[in-house]
């Protein structure tokens, strides 16, 4: 219990961090994209004013200083401009003066050009022979310029800060991790002293307990010994055997989950299941319900006999009690359909339960409707004890309504 508990908080902790690194890195790389692109559109935009030429005063404009040096970017830019007849089907001229033609040559310009058109947007990246180009298609009376600039530098640079980005958020989680997996215990520490002080308080309460009521038990006897059995005695004892019960669970719950590994080993839960389903059978039929049950033979769990028959015993207890007059249950044990593992289902017929808050079933102490529940026995515990069984196990328990049935389904790996 301890130990998945702590597994829990660091898997809690990881997925945080995950998730902030992630909102970070996504939004500076987007930042970084947007505006190394920006910045190539911003160019076009000057290239296309002028009629495929970038002009002399876009120096003014766009200026880099490197120290005591100052970088024209207009001789910094490669770029070459392809006019396009207005329906696309010819090229009517072209500018590659500020491209190596081994770069681009005629030929690729056009297509290039053409390619763009046929998208259908005005402006765009495109990647061609290992180098990237940012395009703008402007209208120009009859005819269309389409514009292109060599941006690979820019987007190779992205693509650098993307890969050092997951490197680096990588690395961040792996250190996070190592540096949590060691606090984990000490962050966790009055979590485990408030279960172990919890644990504690319940089994010494309820040793406390025995001598008062063993107490109570024996004057009762001797009372009815003098005076005879009545009905005051009958009730007196009955609620010494109810609380005995209660003692009983409450002991067993507290030790849920102390199950060292040499006691986990592989249970023929089929023939538990059977047996204690056969069992309640008889019980059912006495109550005037019926009990029907399918299970496969040879399928086996991990974990500790006692605990999965008792599993089966309370689900079927729970089935028994609540299940409508003259209902029917069904205890069903096969291996699960397109899935790894088996599955158990204890179902039986409820007319009342389609209100009913399911979530709460496997909290300690909660009993649903008390009005309808009064005359039931139990404390409300059962559940929260086939819960740990299950967690033993490794297994999922949940339930839910269909139709007019409640159903109680126990997933093993």
């Amino acid at each position: 219990m301890i130990r998945k508990l702590q597994y829990k908080f660091i898997a809690i902790s990881a997925a945080a961090i995950v998730i902030v690194m992630a909102s970070l890195l996504i939004l500076v790389n987007q930042m970084f994209y947007r505006n190394a692109v920006s910045e190539s559109f911003y160019a076009l935009e000057y290239i296309a004013e002028n009629d495929g030429e970038l002009p002399d005063n876009y120096n003014r404009h766009m200026v880099r200083k490197f120290g005591n040096m100052t970088v024209e970017l207009k001789y910094q830019l490669r770029y070459f401009s392809v006019w396009v007849d207005r329906d696309g089907s010819a090229i009517s001229g072209m500018n590659l003066d500020h491209i190596s033609r081994s770069a681009v040559s005629e030929k690729e310009a056009g297509t290039y050009a053409q390619t763009v058109i046929s998208r259908g947007k005005e402006r765009g990246i495109m990647k061609e022979k290992n180098a990237v180009y940012s395009y703008l298609v402007s209208d120009k009376e009859d005819k269309q310029l389409v514009v292109f600039m060599d941006c690979s530098k820019d987007m190779h640079s992205v693509e650098g800060l993307h890969r050092f980005s997951l490197w680096f958020s990588l690395v961040c989680l792996g250190f996070f991790l190592i540096v949590v997996s060691v606090l984990s215990r000490r962050a966790i520490r009055p979590v485990i002293r408030n279960m172990e002080n919890q644990k504690q308080f319940i089994t010494n309460a309820s040793h406390e307990l025995k001598t008062p009521l063993a107490i109570i038990s024996a004057n009762t006897e001797v009372l009815e010994m003098m005076e005879g059995e009545n009905e005051w005695t009958r009730s007196t004892m009955s609620q010494v055997e109810r609380l005995n019960g209660l003692i009983h669970d409450l002991i067993r719950l507290a030790k849920m989950g102390e199950v060292e590994k040499d006691e986990i080993s592989e249970v023929d839960f089929s023939s538990a299941a059977e047996k204690t389903a056969r069992d309640f059978k008889l019980l059912a039929e006495k109550n005037q319900l019926s009990l029907e049950y399918d299970i496969t033979p040879g399928l086996k769990v991990r974990g500790v006999r006692e605990h999965l028959v008792e599993l089966v015993h309370i689900l079927c207890d729970n089935a028994v009690k609540y299940c409508d007059e003259g209902g029917m249950i069904q205890v069903l044990y096969k291996k699960r359909s397109h899935h790894k593992g088996t599955l158990l289902t204890v179902s039986n017929t409820y007319a009342e339960g389609a209100d009913i808050d399911y979530s709460l079933f496997f909290d300690r102490f909660y009993r649903a409707d008390i009005s309808h529940s009064s005359g039931k026995s139990g404390y409300g515990i059962g559940l929260s004890m086939a819960e740990g069984i299950v967690e033993e196990s490794r297994g999922k328990i949940y339930v839910e309504y269909k139709g007019d049935r409640i159903c109680f389904c126990v997933q093993f790996p």
